[in-house]
């Protein structure tokens, strides 16, 4: 598991802690030991030597007082023969003069005396005088240290072995959690459903195991569900969606074919004048036009929109694209188009495609106007915003939504197709841009078209 590779997990900080504890624990024991264990090496040695000097006490005493000062000088001399670690011996009388000082002060120069100890004795009487020894301490030093060494010896194989203890402790304890980590990772991943054996343990990792098998099971049968439920939604929206399709193909196609059929049929009496004739047949083609031009539009808008001239970008200006669609909405309307936008404003488009949706955005604006039609254009960053402005009364705020789905118009039956705005944003989706509708400040509406400045690449479907 990731999750329990990294240094962050129970398993490795429970291992660091407890190696932390025993480093603790292994220095503390390490200085008290090198304490407690000087500290008990100068005591004995304190207590030797002075259980030295009370022996020679009396030998000692007696020479002083019969200031026999050569036999006290072999005393001593003896004394620290048989103690190598006796620096120096002292021998003062009772008034605190010394009498005889072995060796001299002048032959311990270049000798550490502070690493050292004192020890005096009595002399029968502190009347008649004291004896001091001055010992070196080194040895109790050395020996502490190799005390030490030995423990801490000990401590490192110790702290190896609890470090071995706490590794597989700490498997033996994270063991579970680890499980319960997986199963929560895979039912993350969308495993909903699945499930860890059953340990039969009643303790807190075996109880919380118990619960994620359930919540596991309980999500796994919400998905099931829910998979069910979404099926029986797709085959509703299909189902709607031909209902719709269905709906309007026989409305704005089937009618005008059955104007097209009686027409026809028409055309086959004998008693027809040249002029019904010619009125027949010119109904007939209407209606078959009208038709044809409603299953191109689906053809579009099912393709993306996709048109041979799409491969043919120019370089143009806004302006330059928006003349030919403002001529064609301006035919047969009152309403005058005006383009109010900056100039220039360089674009490289293709122009076919970008026409038709302007042309469909102007004629819808000009037969909703009362008096005028306005463009207005500005480039954003990377991307040319249009708008079209018109005074009419505006898209019923209930139906705005409903304006770009296919076949769905506001105006009259036999009036509007319902394709202009859904083949307009599937042919500006196809270019990278997109077409909107929204209600205007004042009255009215503003449709609006957005798309890079330069289209190089368009998509098969919008």
């Amino acid at each position: 598991m990731r999750a329990f590779r990294s240094l962050a997990s129970l398993r490795y900080r429970f291992t660091l802690v407890m190696l932390a504890a025993s480093l603790s624990f292994g220095l503390v024991v390490t200085a008290i030991a090198w304490f407690e264990g000087e500290r008990a090496l100068e005591t004995h040695t304190r207590q030797a030597a002075l259980a030295t000097l009370e022996a020679f006490a009396r030998p000692a005493a007696d020479r002083l007082l019969t200031e026999d000062d050569l036999r006290l000088r072999e005393l001593l001399v003896g004394m620290l023969s048989n103690n190598d670690r006796w620096l120096r011996v002292t021998v003062a009388d009772g008034s605190g003069q010394v009498r005889v000082q072995l060796p001299a002060e002048s032959e311990l120069r270049g000798v550490d005396l502070a690493d050292a100890q004192e020890v005096s004795a009595v002399l029968l009487d502190p009347s008649v005088g004291t004896m001091t020894a001055l010992i070196s301490n080194q040895e109790d030093h050395r020996q502490a240290g190799a005390l030490v060494l030995r423990l801490g010896g000990v401590m490192m194989m110790l702290t190896a072995a609890g470090l071995a203890i706490a590794g597989l402790l700490g498997a033996w304890l994270t063991r579970d959690l680890e499980r319960l980590a997986g199963l929560v990772e895979r039912i993350g991943e969308g495993e909903l459903g699945v499930t860890l054996p059953d340990s039969g343990g009643r303790d807190e990792v075996a109880v919380l195991a118990r619960a994620l098998n359930r919540a596991s099971r309980k999500l796994g049968d919400a998905q099931e569900a829910l998979a069910v439920q979404q099926a029986h939604l797709v085959e509703t929206e299909k189902l709607a969606a031909i209902g719709s399709l269905a709906s309007g193909l026989a409305h704005e196609v089937a009618n005008p074919v059955g104007g097209a059929m009686n027409c026809l049929q028409r055309l086959g009496r004998p008693d027809l004048t040249d002029e019904k004739r010619e009125t027949y047949r010119k109904l007939a083609l209407d209606a078959t036009e009208r038709a044809a031009t409603v299953l191109k539009g689906l053809l579009h808008l099912a393709r993306g929109a996709s048109f041979p001239g799409h491969a043919l970008q120019e370089e143009t200006t806004v302006a330059s694209v928006l003349e030919q669609p403002a001529r064609m909405a301006s035919v047969g309307s009152q309403v005058p188009v005006q383009l109010l936008g900056p100039e220039p404003t360089p674009v490289r488009w293709p122009r076919a495609p970008v026409e038709q949706i302007l042309t469909n955005l102007l004629l819808n604006a000009t037969r909703a106007a009362t008096s005028k039609v306005a463009v207005s254009w500005q480039r954003e960053g990377d991307e040319v915003l249009i708008e079209v402005l018109d005074d009419g009364p505006g898209p019923p705020a209930e139906l705005a939504d409903r304006l770009f789905e296919p076949f769905f118009s506001t105006r009259p039956p036999g009036q509007g197709t319902g394709l202009g705005l859904p083949v307009a944003r599937s042919i500006a989706r196809s270019l990278g841009g997109d077409v909107g509708l929204r209600a205007g400040a004042d009255k009215g509406a503003v449709a609006w078209l957005r798309l890079p400045c330069s289209i190089d690449e368009v998509s098969d479907a919008a």
